[in-house]
């Protein structure tokens, strides 16, 4: 009996229409998973879909079962004799179906994992011009287990989903950074690629690395799809790829597996001598879902900087009341209040400061082994000029996360605020051959050069830092370009790098009005008058008018407390070679001595080429 009604279903084609019905079922379920967010549809349509395919299943076994499909009509199965049945020949049929079915899901199948991702994706930059070639010269050159994670790609029909996207290429590279035997490039190298074009092969050759990470992420409501391959740089050749169809509540899971994934495929494949972590998994460390999406809002901000600084604090500050345990969180709260300070926002300098101090020590509670805590620690400390405090904290800091190119930056910076130019330029160098396309870091190490007395290489980076969209580069060449050391068209600078922010603009205003060697003095003051808040004092250094820069450190002076920005206009002129004068003057040591600079020197020795004459006018003394 049992094997009788095996056979009539056979017969009757019932098998085979089954599984054309699930394979065409199927390709339409993935075809609706596509469609859906790219013309902006509803979630619920995916649903429907699904339950539609689902619910005619059955009615479609049943309908094989009772029915036939004859050259007439579609008639009863008991209307048919035997002699008039052309099953047979309708099962062949099918047997064509149900190939060219299988075709298009091969075919698809093989343009998921080749090229989707490049119909999707528009990853990396033009050409960078000549003038900034020197960031190329300083990458490190390839190394064979070295991946760099650019920015995945949004796929989602909601453009302000990019931070979501942001945030899981972040923690994807995040983890594998984990790894001590393979090479990730930073995160702001990588981002520099973000929404440009170009070759895979020229972003590994400028990043230093052989194998390229790329995805995208699409979201729809608490549905997430992530489609990440890897590529060798070299040869174009995919590999490893995959796409993730998950909930958003699975967003940590996914992270960790993608990692793994490629943990696997590097170990393999690019001869990784280590074992897998099974503890490899994501820093994000929350279980609330709305503090990380509110974390993830509030990083992408912070790394916008200008002008999105007290979005970044309101939102980290969002996710912290979410999850008072979220030390990322934290973290990154005291990162954006500490340099709101140097930014235009709308928190006042003093609550930035202590907001910055609360948000730190928090952050160091729950994670005391984070780079980025230890790096912000640095900071604060060297706003209350606690300097030996501040290096150890950067130094912690680094050794901790060697390509935290951040913690180089201000530990050179700290160096050089302290008048030791040669330790400055190790770590702004480093810092450099980190983060090459972070524009900061060209411009202070064009700074430290110029003080090194080597105009043409400050000249250099300098450009670099211009090409960057760092404006505020032209002014590590103003006092050198003055004071003639550099014979280059400060106006053809100008008109090819136009600075956008007030103050930039208030420079070169300055600079196209005053004259070397003649009476600004009275133009000078009218300008001090006019822009208060803006007016640099650096333009007093720049052009020689000493009384008239004493004048104001004199009211420093007065003052219990030294400005930081006052300490950062000394940081970046002072030790310039044409301000020897100002350096030994007896005025300048007293502002050194209320900072704490000349005690720290006591203590760890005086920069080099200088000594401390300890007689009734104190001074330095240096060559």
């Amino acid at each position: 009996m049992a094997t009788s009604f095996f056979t009539e279903l056979k017969r009757r084609n019932v098998f085979k229409v089954g599984g054309a019905y699930l394979v065409l079922a199927w390709f339409l379920i993935q075809v609706t998973v596509a469609a859906v967010p790219a013309f902006g549809m509803p979630e619920w349509v995916d649903t429907v879909v699904f339950f539609f395919c689902i619910l005619g299943f059955p009615f479609a076994l049943f309908f094989a079962w009772a029915f036939e499909v004859t050259p007439e009509s579609i008639k009863k199965e008991t209307d048919i004799s035997s002699d008039e049945s052309i099953a047979v020949h309708t099962g062949r049929k099918f047997n064509f179906v149900i190939i060219g079915l299988l075709v298009l899901i091969v075919g698809y199948f093989v343009y998921e994992s080749r090229f989707a991702s490049e119909d999707e994706q528009n990853l990396v930059v033009e050409s960078p011009s000549t003038e900034i070639d020197s960031v190329k010269e300083i990458a490190t050159e390839p190394e064979g287990s070295s991946i760099a994670v650019l920015p995945f790609v949004n796929m989602s029909s909601d453009k302000e989903q990019e931070y979501f996207s942001d945030g899981i290429t972040e923690e994807i590279l995040n983890v594998l950074a984990k790894l001590p035997k393979l090479h990730v490039t930073s995160r702001s190298s990588s981002f520099f690629y973000k929404g440009k074009d170009i070759k895979i092969s020229q972003v590994a050759e400028e990043l230093g690395v052989n194998n390229i990470l790329e995805g995208s992420v699409r979201r729809s409501g608490n549905k997430i799809r992530i489609t990440a391959q890897l590529i060798e740089a070299k040869t174009d050749k995919h590999l490893w790829s995959q796409t993730y169809d998950r909930e958003i509540k699975d967003i940590f899971a996914v992270q960790d597996e993608i990692a793994q994934a490629i943990v696997v495929v590097l170990k393999d494949i690019l001869q990784i001598d280590t074992l897998i972590n099974t503890t490899l998994t994501s820093t994000t460390l929350t279980a609330n879902l709305e503090a990380y999406d509110l974390f993830l809002k509030g990083r992408h901000a912070f790394y916008q900087r200008e002008g999105y600084l007290d979005s970044a604090i309101e939102l980290l500050q969002q996710a912290v009341e979410l999850d008072p345990q979220f030390s990322e969180a934290w973290a990154f709260l005291a990162a954006s209040a500490s340099i709101a300070l140097i930014y235009t926002t709308d928190i006042s300098d003093e609550d930035a400061n202590a907001l910055a101090n609360e948000a730190v020590a928090i952050a160091l509670e729950l994670k005391p082994d984070s780079s980025l805590v230890n790096t912000v620690l640095g900071r604060q400390s060297a706003l209350k000029y606690q300097w030996q405090q501040s290096i150890n904290y950067l130094t912690k800091a680094i050794e901790l996360d060697t390509t935290n190119s951040t913690a180089h930056n201000w530990l050179g910076g700290q160096y050089l605020q302290l008048g030791y130019i040669q330790r400055a330029t190790e770590h702004y160098e480093k810092a450099v051959l980190l983060e090459p396309q972070v524009g900061v870091n060209q411009n202070n190490l064009s700074r430290t050069y110029i003080a090194d007395g080597k105009y043409q290489a400050g000249y250099k980076h300098a450009i670099n830092a211009l090409e960057l969209d760092f404006d505020r580069a032209l002014f590590a060449l103003l006092p050198v370009i003055i004071q003639g050391h550099l014979a280059k068209d400060m106006y053809q600078l100008n008109d090819k790098y136009m600075p956008q922010n007030e103050a930039s603009l208030l420079f070169l205003k300055l600079f196209k009005t005053l004259k070397p060697g003649q009476e600004n003095s009275a133009l000078l003051t009218s300008y001090a008058q006019q822009y208060p808040g803006l007016f640099p004092i650096h333009i007093y250094l720049w052009f020689g008018y000493v009384h008239e820069y004493f004048e104001l450190i004199d009211i420093e002076l007065g003052q219990q407390n030294i400005d930081v920005t006052l300490l950062d206009v000394m940081r970046d002129n002072l030790w310039l070679p044409q301000h020897k004068i100002i350096l030994e003057d007896p005025r300048t040591i007293k502002l050194f001595e209320q900072a704490g600079i000349v005690d720290y020197w006591k203590a760890a020795g005086f920069p080099d080429g200088c000594r401390y004459i300890e007689l009734e006018n104190p001074h330095l003394e240096c060559h």
